[in-house]
């Protein structure tokens, strides 16, 4: 589950992306998955591959870019999980084995570009309102 603040209330955006070490670029897709809409609260959860919240739809296929949907996550593989609203979030990296280590009341976020940890939920929610500014 994403958790995104969405800070004024504006058009907001949460997306999962299967990151992909190929060299090939002229091959290369992006995998990814996405929901974007207006939000109903301040705090929005989105379930990955569910029901979108309301008001907010499923991203499809785009014009200019090569995308494969991703529709599960696998083993093994880095996942990039980001959000947007107010401003763009720093993205958080993931693998399916973090998921054991994430308390229900927890979520995994960024220290930096390259480090995650797992805090309370009210303590990001908190940190994240204050980001807004």
């Amino acid at each position: 589950m994403g958790v995104l603040v969405t800070c004024d209330g504006s058009f907001s955006r949460v997306s999962v992306f299967e990151h992909d070490n190929r060299n090939d670029v002229d091959n290369r897709s992006l995998v990814t998955w996405a929901v974007h809409g207006n939000p109903t609260s301040e705090v929005v959860r989105v379930l990955l591959f569910g029901q979108p919240p309301d008001g907010w739809q499923v991203e499809g296929a785009h014009d200019i870019l090569k995308i494969e949907p991703l529709t599960k996550l696998k083993p093994r593989v880095k996942y990039s999980l980001s959000g947007s609203s107010h401003r763009k979030a720093i993205s958080v990296d993931f693998t399916v084995s973090d998921f054991a280590r994430i308390g229900p009341d927890d979520v995994l976020t960024p220290t930096d570009c390259d480090t995650m940890k797992i805090m309370p939920r009210e303590v990001f929610v908190r940190r994240a309102r204050k980001s807004c500014g």
